[in-house]
């Protein structure tokens, strides 16, 4: 939603009828919250099924025969996995709450939701349900693919229902952002990846460390050039830095614990860019 209210040109809220323009933001919001409700039961599910104990270490043999030290499950895996009932519950509030917004949306909007929910489920198929195997011409495949639902999700509810009329360069950036974020985690929890997510980019080992750096690089160059155009200050400031500071994180190795927490923070900061620039303008 603070991405949505970045991309906006106008910021949410600010026509005469207030439910057509905050209808979007608030479809957008519970989409994400029931994908995100629902992965989680799904790492449950599948992790029950690769190990009896939740918090079972995973451990990796090397090719000289030593044992790499346990990896502990990730803290948001573990809490899913001890709190079920409470996400199942919280997923039919998310979406009730999704059905609800329906009939305030626009026709474009539903139609743009529906094509980004395609391939979302698209994606859930293909790199959850199948277990894609990782490796495939060495492309970061499953990132891209979340990075592609969430760029599209944001901009839909940003432009209600026509994303093309943000300028390119934003989308990239902003693409870019988002798959830098998710290969910073994947680098972070290679580990628990290697058994429980084979589909994740840095799971196979031997994987180029430097690129959630260098594709931060880009979409941090990208950005700097979008402070120019006033249309779209707002968002570019929140490009820069959202991007910025994940790129910071991305250089600090001695963060690895506390990476997925800290990375997707920082997105929290598009609230407070938005806000401001609403105010400003």
């Amino acid at each position: 939603m603070g991405w949505a209210w970045c991309l906006s040109g106008s910021g949410i809220g600010r026509t005469a009828d207030p439910l057509v323009p905050r209808a979007p933001a608030l479809a957008l919001f519970f989409a994400v919250w029931s994908i995100y409700l629902g992965d989680r039961l799904l790492d449950a599910r599948r992790g029950d099924a690769r190990r009896g104990d939740a918090r079972d270490n995973i451990r990796r043999e090397s090719d000289a025969g030593s044992v790499e030290p346990p990896a502990l499950l990730p803290d948001r895996h573990a809490w899913a996995r001890q709190h079920r009932g409470l996400l199942v519950s919280l997923l039919f509030v998310a979406l009730a709450g999704g059905l609800a917004t329906l009939p305030f949306l626009e026709s474009e909007v539903i139609r743009s939701g529906v094509l980004t929910a395609f391939a979302t489920a698209t994606y859930f198929t293909v790199f959850r349900f199948l277990h894609h195997a990782p490796g495939f011409f060495s492309l970061p495949f499953k990132e891209s693919a979340v990075a592609a639902c969430f760029s599209a999700g944001a901009t839909v509810a940003a432009t209600s229902g026509h994303p093309f009329a943000i300028p390119p360069l934003l989308l990239v950036s902003h693409f870019l952002l988002v798959l830098g974020n998710c290969l910073l985690i994947s680098r972070a929890e290679a580990a628990y990846d290697r058994i429980e997510d084979p589909a994740a980019f840095f799971a196979e080992p031997g994987k180029r460390h430097f690129l959630p750096p260098l594709v931060l690089s880009v979409s941090l160059v990208a950005s700097l050039a979008l402070l120019v155009p006033a249309t779209s200050r707002t968002a570019a400031t929140a490009l820069v830095l959202c991007t910025s500071l994940t790129l910071i994180l991305a250089s600090r190795k001695a963060l690895s614990a506390p990476t997925q927490p800290l990375a997707d923070g920082i997105h929290l900061l598009t609230f407070l860019v938005a806000a401001i620039g609403n105010l400003a303008s």
